[in-house]
Formats: C-alpha cells, structure tokens, sequence
C-alpha cells in the first residue's frame, strides 16, 4: 500500500493534468507578456533544430542580429532539455503541446517539492495536502512565467534537499541541492534572478541550522547511553551543558574535518558548472551587448537608487492577500506579474501562527525560521533596510532590478506558515489542552470575521483598475470575490462548530474534508478565472498554426511596416493588437494582451527597418551606428523614429538589398564621424577593422575626404541565396568586373562569423561599425558565412546534459514520494500520536 502523501501527490498531479488537456483541447495561447516571449523563444531554438538541424547560435531576425547565448538558457526550461536530443526520433509537427507539457512538468517539480517538505515539517498527513493543493492553487504563470511561477517553483524541493541534508548530514543530499539549485536559476530562468534566490535560499538554510538542534531522543544515542536509562527531562534540563561536551569532543574528532572536507569538494564540484556558465555568457556576446533597458546601464548594472525603487512595492499592495486581484505597479500598470493571493482559509491559518509563536504553542524552529525570512522578503519587496543591505553585501545583486516582484516568494512562506498553524490545530484538537484549544478557536474565528468584513468592502467599494484585462474581466473577479464570501462563511460556521471538542472528535475527518475542499474551491476558483482572462481561446485556427515547424525564407531585405508579414497580422487579429495606434504614438503601450518584447521579430521570421518591439537587447557596434545618426532612445526602447540620415536607410538594408555591392572599401579609424557627415549619402563603404596588409579595393582615405563622402562607388551584381538558416547562409555571385569587389550584407557583424570564398576562409571587415563585408574576386563565386564557434556548441551539449540530470534527479524525487510505504502516521491518518 503507497502512502497517502503519495495519493495526494497522485490527486494533485491529475488536477493539473485536468488543465494541461483543457488547455491545449480549448487552444489557449498566453498571447503577450513575458509568458508569450518563454513560448516565441522555445518555438524559435526547437523550430531551427528541427527544420535547419541544428541550434542557432546567431538570431537573424532579431536587433539586427545577434547572438543568441543568454536567450538559449531563458526559453530553457528544465524539460526542454529532453526534446533537444529526441527530435531525430520524432517528428512534432506543433510546439504548442510540446509547451504546456513543459509548464505541467515544472508544475510537477512544484508539487513534488511542496509534498516533500510538508513532510519534513508536518505530522499529519491532511496537512500536507492543504499545503500543496494551496500551492498548486496560487501558481498562475498565465502572464508571467518567470516571476510568477519559475521564480519559486523549484524552492520547496531545494530546501528540502538542504533541510534533509543538515538533519541527516548527508553529503549526497546537499549535492542534489546544489545541482537544482545551479538549474534552477539558469534553466528557463532570467539568469539575473540568481542573485535573490540564493540570497532567500540561503538565508533559510542558515537560519534553520542556526535554530536546528537535534531531537532528545537522539542525544542519548549519541552520549552512548541508552533512553531507558534517562529520563526526558533529566536529558533537557542538562541539554545546554550536554551540547557544549559533545561540540568539545567534535573537535578532536577527525571524521569531522573530513566531512568538512567532504562540503567543500562538493561545492567546488558544483561551483564548475555555474563557472562554465558564466564563460558562456560572457565570452560569447553577453560583454558585446548594449543593455538600453529602461534604467539600466549599458553593462546591465543598476544604481543604487533604481534598485530599490525601479519595481518597489508597498506594504499596502500585500492587500491582494485579503481582494485576491493583483495592485497596481508604479510603471508597469497593465502587467501581471504578480500574484499575491493564497485564500482566505490558509490567510487566517496564517495569522494564527503568529499568535501561536507569540503564546509560545508554536515551538517548532522551523515555524520561526520561516516566519524570519518572510519578514526580510517583505522588507526587500518593499525597498527597505534589508533590501539596501543586499545591494551592498550580496554578490551580483547590484544587477537585480525588480525587488517588489520577490513578493511571490514571499506568498509561498506564507503558505508553509500557515501549515504549521493548521498542523498544530489538529493535533490540540485530540489532546487534553481544552483551555489552549478554545483560545486559539476564538482568535481564528474573530480573525476569519475581520477579513470576511475586508472582503465585503472590496465588494462594496467600486471597482475600477487601469488594466484592460480588468475592466473587461470586472464582473467575472466579483464572481471570485462572492464565491470567497461564501466559503469564508462557511469556514465561520466550522470554526463556530469546532469549539466544542467532542463533536472534532467525533466528526473530525468530516470536518477536515469539508475545509480541504472549501479551499480547494476558492483557490481552483482563483486559479480558473487568471487564467480564463490571460490565456484566451485562439479566436482563429491560424494562430494555432503559427507554432507549427516551418521552413522560412531569406528576406532580401528590411521592410518598412508589418503590414506585409502573414505570421504577425495572424497574431494581431487573434491577440486584438492595434498595433497601428503604437506607431502613430511612437512608443509602446501595453494593450490587452501585455507588452511586446525583444524576440518577436525573431518569431514571425520577420526582419524590419524598425521594430516596434523592445530592441534593448542589440550588439554594441550595431548600438555604435544608431548612436552616429543621433538616434533619439526612447523610454520603453522602442525603434521610433529611426533616424531620418538616408545613409542610414541604405546601409540598414531598408531603401536598398541587405546584400549590397561596392568598389572598394575605405579604412579609417573615425568611423562614426564619417557616416554622419552631412555629405555622406550611404554610397561607399567604410570600415574600423584594422588591416595590416592594405591592398585593392582596401583603401585609406586620403586629405580630401568631402569629396569621397559624395562619391557613388555602389555595383549591380547578380547573386542568388542558395541557402539560409540562423546560422549560415550560402550564396551564388557573378562578379563580371575584372577586379575584386566589396560585398556589404546587412547582418550584424561578430567576431564568431567565418566567411568563405570558393572554400577558403577570408576576411570579414566590419562594415559601417556595424555590419559584414568580404572582398569578392571576379567571375562566379560561392560565399558561405557561417557562425558555429565550436566552445558555443559544447556550451549547449554541456547545457542539454546537465539539464537532462536535472530531469533524472526531479524524477526520482518524484519516484521515491509515489514509492513511499504507509507509514504509523498514514495509519492513524487522523492524528499522528
């Protein structure tokens, strides 16, 4: 017989299915946010692999071009990992299952890590899963995967792992955790979340070990003494003097510095691959990209000041633990990406451990440790003490920009401390504590009064929201609201029952029932309606159809609008984006479906002059051609106006081919003075790359340099693209002339693209600061430029196999909690004695 932990992992895993397949049989598509961008980006590496046969490592598409390293580990989520290798097995004809089985496998990884951890902390069985069907219950990543849903979902089973680590002191534990801990934070994460979830990480483990002494009953096992030999509080009364004798002896023992050997091998071990990260993001493009994200500074830093106000919360915007809608943002009104809610029953069970905490019933270490690093997230969500100190002591946090966004950890503390309150309150329930049992009944009943009376007012008061998405979804949020009036109701008339103890006693399993499903109710309520509003039925079949695998053309040149793009007037249609009125605006609004952002263009294969998505994310040299036509940068980094220069048009590839051809090249170190002068038209080519041996059609400008800005030196040669793919493209050339010639192509130039001419490599010169140019020799040639850097390939085979031990690792936390055997406590299921 499996244990009832594992059947209500069991029910729980089924309940998610139950929305997995109505998702994908209704065809819902988060259709903007950043949930929309997780979705564009795996679609984009998964499609390239399938169709061209290997993962890009250069974006085309994308700010004119650009390396694709920190987008591969972002979109990577933890089963993703899996597909990359078995896609020569099978041939998926659409991503869009392919996703939500992903989603539904971090779902798992939550659920797994949340039933593992109730069960270090709880004693009964029912808490357990209040605990995780409320976790389940709050996990909505319909708009906002990574702070709402990644950001969290791996923490229980990390802290776990640690916590088993620390109680058992095994070795191998304290590796897994640190294994999950490095994927968590790079594997369809941002990777700059790396610096808070080891902050928060480490500060329960800390705490914990600080605050952790082992049970009594083990102490005399230890002392090498039996327990019938001492009684309990002979044993507790000499604990302190007990504890110093035995730390004594530890340090004349050598086992313990071997297994202080044993920590520091594994965290060096497991050092290695964030080290192996970190020269993938940095060696290849992450110190060649311009970050002109709104108030961040071109090396991703932040100041001190917009650290702790850019995404700051209030304490008031925690009132979304008692309304269950999401407030307001300083700067980002229309987005969701947070949810603070938990349901009213564990809000109050909530409350009541801190009574118990304060009246002592609660002793448990563990309650307070979480209940001390709930108060240091709300204090960083907020912008407060605790979130100045981190800027300052905490490595790489002077990167992090979203400090209110850490809230949604905070729900998940929230929930486990109410678990400790729920725990507790069954088990007064059947001993002989009358008098404590009917405190604590009293104050939870006039607790539940108090938010039932904040719930009527959130219903009385008009409700107004700045957010689309609220306004039109108003009458379906009162539904939510009156359905947690009446269950917060219901739950008074429980509590008002439960005081007296001989009916707990009696109907106690019934009672208990009845309050797993009235939460289970408000929540699923909760959960149904987000995702009712953010993940919409596609309102035409060709949206579905865009996240089929797909060949896509070479696109000759940068088209001025969007109006002849099939894939994005698809999804405009479907996703109600007017995207006309941002143009004629000139900046980005968020419209009913969320924001746009970076990879768009990359999605719909689409390559224009000026993109109406976020282009923050661009190469420093194509940053340095903007910025010598005076680009004006907008606040939301959005390409309009693009500057008005018509040299700059024609080299952009946008009034001319982005496959150009001149007679000669001039070399000169002033680049970018240049190609803003006045005189210069956009027709001849310059270039920065130095060149020791200077040769025709290489030359230096000479003293009359006004004269040849105004020259003409452009060619018209015949050429035809053979093939094209992310990562290559192949072309046919006749060069009729009797001498070499330039080719400009108007993709941005990187240190990592080889070019071949006929099989020989040659050089590639930096064109206009930011674009390629080879020399071309006269007759028909074939030119290749390919970008595969052999230390990115072993980047991504290093990152799909330790991703894939994630996977196994995951699976077998998932094995080993459906293996479980019943257990004593299973048994009496009721309460444990």
């Amino acid at each position: 017989m499996i244990s009832h932990r594992a059947i209500f992992g069991i029910t729980t895993i089924l309940l998610g299915i139950f929305y997995f397949i109505n998702f994908v049989i209704s065809k819902r598509i988060p259709l903007g946010h950043d949930t929309f961008q997780y979705l564009q980006l795996q679609y984009s590496f998964l499609n390239e692999l399938i169709m061209k046969g290997e993962i890009p490592q250069w974006f085309p598409f994308l700010t004119k071009g650009t390396v694709t390293n920190i987008w591969f580990l972002i979109q990577n989520g933890i089963l993703n990992n899996f597909y990359y290798p078995l896609v020569k097995f099978f041939h998926p004809e659409n991503y869009y299952f392919m996703f939500y089985a992903s989603v539904f496998f971090d779902e798992i990884v939550l659920i797994t890590g949340t039933i593992l951890l109730s069960k270090e902390f709880y004693k009964n069985t029912w808490t357990v899963l209040f605990v995780t069907t409320t976790v389940f219950g709050t996990a909505i990543w319909a708009s906002q995967i990574w702070w709402s849903f990644h950001l969290y979902y791996m923490m229980p089973l990390v802290l776990y792992l640690y916590i088993k680590a620390i109680k058992e002191k095994s070795i191998s534990n304290f590796l897994m955790g640190n294994v999950l801990l490095i994927i968590w934070s790079f594997y369809g994460n941002l990777p700059y979340q790396l610096p808070v979830i080891t902050l928060f990480v480490a500060l329960t483990v800390i705490i914990y070990w600080l605050l952790y002494t082992p049970p009594i009953e083990s102490l005399s096992i230890k002392s090498g003494k039996t327990e019938d030999n001492r009684r309990y509080m002979e044993l507790k009364i000499q604990f302190t003097q007990f504890k110093t004798e035995i730390f004594a002896k530890k340090l004349k023992d050598k086992r313990v510095y071997l297994n202080i050997l044993k920590i520091i091998s594994v965290t060096v071990l497991t050092l290695t691959p964030i080290f192996i990260i970190y020269k993938y993001l940095t060696s290849c493009g992450a110190g060649e990209i311009v970050y002109r994200n709104f108030m961040r500074e071109a090396g991703g830093k932040v100041a001190y000041g917009v650290f702790l106000n850019y995404s700051k919360i209030s304490y008031l915007n925690y009132k979304e633990l008692v309304t269950g809608v999401p407030a307001d943002f300083p700067f980002l009104t229309l987005s969701l990406d947070q949810f603070l809610y938990v349901g009213i029953l564990p809000l109050t069970f909530f409350i009541l451990a801190i009574y118990m905490l304060i009246k002592k019933i609660l002793q448990d270490k563990i309650t307070l440790t979480f209940l001390i690093v709930l108060l240091l997230l709300v204090s960083f969500s907020v912008g407060g003490f605790f979130a100045k100190l981190s800027y300052f002591f905490w490595p790489l946090m002077d990167r992090f920009r979203h400090v209110g966004l850490v809230s949604c950890i905070a729900k998940l503390y929230i929930i486990f401390i109410a678990g400790f309150a729920f725990d507790k309150t069954i088990s007064l329930a059947k001993n002989d504590e009358t008098s404590r049992y009917e405190s604590l009944t009293k104050f939870l009943f006039f607790t539940t009064c108090l938010i039932l009376l904040g719930k009527l007012i959130s219903v009385l008061v008009p409700f107004k929201h700045r957010s689309l998405i609220y306004e039109e979804a108003s009458s379906e949020i009162m539904i939510f609201k009156l359905t947690s009036i009446v269950i917060t109701t219901i739950f008074l008339l429980i509590i008002w029952k439960a005081k007296n103890k001989k009916l707990i006693q009696k109907n106690g399993i019934k009672l208990l029932i009845l309050i797993i499903i009235l939460n289970s109710w408000e929540l699923l309520t909760y959960r149904s309606l987000f995702f009712h509003i953010l993940l919409p039925p596609t309102q035409e079949k060709n949206l579905y159809e865009l996240f089929k695998f797909t060949d896509y053309p070479f696109q000759p040149d940068r088209s001025m609008n969007y109006d002849k793009n099939a894939r994005f007037q698809t999804f405009i249609r479907s996703a109600d984006i007017k995207y006309k009125e941002i143009l004629k605006k000139g900046y980005c609004i968020f419209q009913k479906w969320g924001a746009y952002y970076w990879n768009s263009d990359q999605f719909f294969y689409f390559d224009p002059c000026s993109s109406i998505f976020r282009v923050d994310h661009r190469l420093i040299n194509i940053d340095r051609y903007y910025i010598a036509y005076n680009e004006k940068f907008l606040p939301l980094n959005i390409e309009q106006p693009i500057p008005s220069h018509p040299a700059f048009l024609k080299i952009m590839g946008c009034n001319s081919p982005k496959i150009q051809f001149f007679e000669n090249i001039y070399s000169s170190p002033k680049v970018e003075y240049l190609i803003a002068d006045t005189k210069y038209q956009g027709d001849i080519l310059l270039t920065d790359t130095e060149t020791k041996n200077v040769q025709n059609p290489i030359n230096q400008l000479d003293d009359n340099i006004s004269s040849t800005l105004l020259k003409n030196e452009r060619l018209d040669i015949p050429y035809k693209v053979v093939k094209f793919s992310a990562n290559h493209i192949e072309m046919e050339i006749s060069n009729n002339y009797q001498r070499p010639i330039i080719m400009h192509y108007a993709d941005a130039f990187h240190k990592y693209w080889k070019a071949y001419v006929n099989g020989r490599e040659t050089t590639i010169y930096c064109t206009n600061l930011g674009f390629k140019g080879i020399v071309v020799p006269p007759g028909n040639s074939t030119i290749d430029f390919i970008f595969r850097e052999k230390k990115v390939f072993y980047a991504h085979l290093f990152l799909i196999t330790f991703g894939n031990l994630g996977v196994i690792l995951i699976l077998y936390n998932l094995v080993s909690l459906l293996k479980a055997k019943k257990t004593e406590n299973d048994k009496k299921f009721w309460i444990p004695s």
